[in-house]
């Protein structure tokens, strides 16, 4: 039992070419229908997506605070320890809106993190800069 689609169809010996067709343009529009669905559903996602994107100023090899959740943090005492930490250079930008940081290997977190995260960072006005060196 051999099945060929296409324009020419001989299903057991006969030539059935107007089933065919009519099959063969069914199957076109459902595909054509899901392709839309597909593209639509994939507008509303990055809508979605888009939405939660924060407008930033952060460039390679500028430095920042990195704000981390009490969640992310792990052991003892984490409702004690710090939120922000840093200030850390940015080594690298990866896609719109994740940096990869130069974070100590303690702090045993990934070393990519989103720029919600981030805050640039700006030297305190209190103490001298020259004592930052």
């Amino acid at each position: 039992m051999d099945f060929v689609f296409g324009k020419d169809i001989i299903v057991y010996g006969h030539s059935d070419v107007d089933k065919a067709t009519k099959f063969i343009e069914q199957i076109q529009e459902i595909h054509q229908e899901v392709q839309g669905q597909l593209e639509k559903s994939q507008a509303k996602y990055k809508a979605r997506h888009d939405k939660h994107q924060m407008e930033h100023s952060f460039q390679v090899g500028g430095q920042v605070w990195l704000y981390i959740s009490k969640d992310i943090m792990q052991g003892e005492g984490k409702k004690l320890k710090l939120i922000r930490y840093g200030p850390f250079k940015i080594l690298e930008k990866i896609g719109e809106n994740a940096f990869r940081l130069d974070l100590p290997a303690y702090m045993h977190i990934y070393l990519v993190v989103s720029a919600d995260g981030l805050r640039l960072f700006e030297p305190s006005l209190i103490e001298d800069p020259e004592e930052q060196r």
